[in-house]
């Protein structure tokens, strides 16, 4: 359940990918917005030309191959993309290591050990 109500799901102990996804993600929002763009321009030039047959059917056969093409060439560009990883990093760098090492200890900690220890259950007491 918690899988599906998560906006993001880390599939490793590395923090350091959510900058990484995050700029992903907005890069790839950036295409497709850019993609709508194109093909709203397209159509609203193309259409009415081809209604009115001011558009030789071969021009328009040649417009619509060359707009799927850039739309394709457009998300390959997505396969070069790299996330300002380093620069990420060195800022979050001590957040991270903050939550790492608490994680780490709330991972390793013995059941009793915790911060709680020492101090009596709000509803049980002393009693375990």
């Amino acid at each position: 359940m918690a899988i599906v109500a998560a906006d993001m799901i880390l599939l490793r102990d590395d923090l350091g990918a959510v900058p990484d996804a995050i700029a992903l993600a907005r890069a790839t929002f950036r295409t497709i917005r850019r993609k709508l763009a194109w093909a709203f321009c397209y159509n609203v030039l193309a259409i009415p030309l081809a209604a009115f047959g001011l558009l030789n059917p071969l021009v328009a056969a040649a417009t619509t191959t060359l707009s799927s093409v850039f739309v394709v060439w457009n998300s390959l560009r997505l396969r070069r993309f790299s996330a300002p990883s380093a620069i990420a990093a060195a800022l979050l760098a001590p957040a991270l290591a903050a939550c790492g090492s608490a994680a780490q200890s709330a991972r390793t900690a013995e059941p009793g050990t915790g911060s709680a220890a020492g101090r009596p259950h709000p509803r049980r007491g002393w009693a375990a």
